[in-house]
């Protein structure tokens, strides 16, 4: 592909005045996958300001619309619930130029109405996509983004933008020459990545720990740890959840989880603000005056949710642009990454994993011929069925035939997994994005996100068998190696006590080896506890209870020990 780089010698400069300064006028050039390296360029506002031509923008999501609308009133945003005759209302009135910002799921409404208004508007019109990686990162669970494809080809004047447009894009869009943005000043953002085996122990220290009043911003696309933090301690008396309206239908109002909002076009955040995937690329999000600058964190849970594995090449620096800058100054404080990693772990290398997939997709081409060749109904059957089993079978067409961006999608999905196998890898990924100074710190708990799922899964004997090895590995950790620590043994403590009262108290006041002797039967256990406590002084018991109570090193003041 052909390339062409243009310099931004100036964090203030917008994409129109890099254009120009590079020997290009002042509109986005036709033809071109421009790279812009760094979000928040004013891009698509400069399409939309611009007074000489009519423009279609594609946009992934419709919270994206829904700013820019508030913002500039000759746009019309058209989204769920816009009609084909709202549409056409827009393009008989007298506003010129036409500027129409539309989701990939209501483009067709759009041609629909151009159609009958202007049949040459192929011609007449700019159709600018941006946020393209989209194209690819989202098309296997969100199959209309790609609807649009064929439509925009057809026009006379097209480009693609985005500050990560991802290799597949390139390769896709083939007949495209590329535009890259280079900043000749030093643009690196310091990100800190926190690889961990507890994601809520983590999480719960970083908010306890800064103790500031900065807002915090925290992107995942993990339920679960929305829903956990929200109800934490210092976190549930000022938050607000943005997401989609079904996610909080169907999940946050079942949790008895309130103050969700569908959209930030009033720009009124809380103290924490979480945030779905709909949110992490394109959308403007300014903090009021009074906010010199946020936290921005990063969660991917991949033991609750693989697909909340955020992509540092892709999605880390989307993230990162959403908070505007003012004046060229970034207003964001510090920005982490807290993550656990992908318990799968079947390759030992990059190439291992893509040459597996190039196998499972033939694979699937050869089950697929199969059972189209075949004239028995049973093993027509059967072979769909194992074929269906496979994930490249995602990557074709409903009729049968191959699907370049599907593909994409599996092979980038699946390079994705392999780089959070270990931190190392991650870090290795973090390092190819130019965006990112990324340091990296590895926290590892004793009891883990892993532990946390088994025992929501087991039960009986097998689950407090669990509870108290967990309990067992969490004073051999803080006792037996100095980490003498009361918060955060205290939390793990809490935690487990919370799972089995029962087995928590039968194991500081029997021990382990007599929980195994009576192999984990809850009435023998009972009755053990209950006889235990005829004898107070056992002093087996009143050494676990010290240590529990009086860790090492924690000073003990007056009135706390006559408490």
């Amino acid at each position: 592909m052909e390339t062409k780089i243009i310099y931004r010698t100036d964090p203030e400069q917008y994409l129109t005045e890099i254009l120009e300064a590079n020997g290009f006028n002042r509109l986005i050039p036709s033809g071109y996958i421009i790279d812009k390296t760094e979000p928040g360029v004013g891009a698509t506002q400069s399409e939309i300001l611009d007074e000489t031509r009519n423009s279609i923008i594609l946009e992934p999501f419709k919270a994206v619309i829904e700013v820019k609308q508030a913002k500039f009133k000759n746009l019309l945003g058209v989204c769920q619930g816009v009609k084909v005759k709202d549409i056409t209302a827009y393009l008989r009135s007298d506003i010129f130029p036409k500027k129409i910002m539309v989701t990939p799921e209501s483009f067709e409404k759009v041609i629909t109405a151009l159609s009958s208004y202007d049949p040459n508007y192929r011609q007449n019109y700019f159709m600018l996509i941006d946020e393209c990686e989209k194209l690819v990162q989202d098309c296997v669970f969100r199959k209309r983004i790609l609807n649009p494809n064929e439509e925009f080809l057809q026009f006379t004047n097209k480009a693609l933008i985005s500050a990560t447009p991802s290799q597949q894009i390139l390769e896709t869009f083939k007949d495209f020459k590329k535009l890259k943005v280079i900043p000749t000043y030093t643009f690196q953002k310091n990100l800190n990545l926190l690889v961990t085996n507890n994601i809520r122990f983590v999480a719960r220290n970083i908010v306890i720990e800064h103790s500031d009043d900065k807002p915090y911003f925290i992107f995942t696309n993990c339920k679960k740890t929305i829903a956990y933090m929200a109800k934490m301690e210092g976190v549930k008396d000022d938050y607000s959840i943005f997401c989609a309206q079904d996610l909080d239908e169907n999940f946050f109002q079942n949790q008895g989880i309130g103050n969700v909002k569908y959209s930030v076009v009033e720009q009124k955040y809380s103290r924490y603000n979480f945030f779905t995937s709909r949110f992490f690329s394109a959308v403007d999000m300014f903090l009021p005056d009074n906010i010199e600058k946020a936290h921005v964190l990063m969660i991917s849970n991949l033991v609750e949710a693989r697909h909340s594995a955020i992509d540092p090449s892709i999605d880390a620096v989307q993230i990162f642009g959403r908070i505007r800058r003012i004046k060229g100054v970034d207003k964001i404080a510090t920005t982490t990454h807290l993550t656990n990693l992908n318990p799968i772990k079947a390759f030992e290398n990059e190439a291992g994993v893509l040459d597996e997939l190039d196998k499972e997709v033939e694979l699937v081409k050869l089950l697929r011929d199969c059972a189209e060749k075949t004239l028995d109904p049973q093993i027509k059957i059967l072979i769909e069925s194992l074929q269906e089993r496979l994930f490249a079978d995602k990557t074709f067409n409903d009729d049968g035939t191959p699907n370049e961006f599907y593909e994409a999608n599996f092979k980038s999905k699946r390079s994705l997994m392999f780089q959070y196998t270990t931190g190392l890898n991650l870090l290795m990924r973090y390092k190819q994005v130019p965006f990112f100074r990324t340091t990296i710190h590895e926290v590892n708990e004793p009891f883990s996100d892993a532990d946390r799922l088994s025992l929501k899964r087991a039960n009986g004997p097998l689950k407090r068998q669990t509870i108290a090895m967990c309990l067992h590995h969490i004073m051999e950790s803080y006792t037996g190696f100095n980490r003498y620590d009361d918060v955060n043994m205290g939390y793990h403590l809490e935690t487990l006590e919370k799972m089995d009262s029962l087995t928590f108290k039968a194991f500081f006041a029997l021990g382990i080896d007599h929980l195994f002797k009576v192999k984990f039967n809850a009435g023998q256990m009972k009755k053990d506890l209950f006889a235990s406590k005829q004898n107070e002084n056992n002093p087996l018991l009143m050494i676990d209870r010290i240590i529990t109570t009086f860790p090492l090193n924690i000073p003990v003041y007056c009135d706390e020990a006559k408490n």
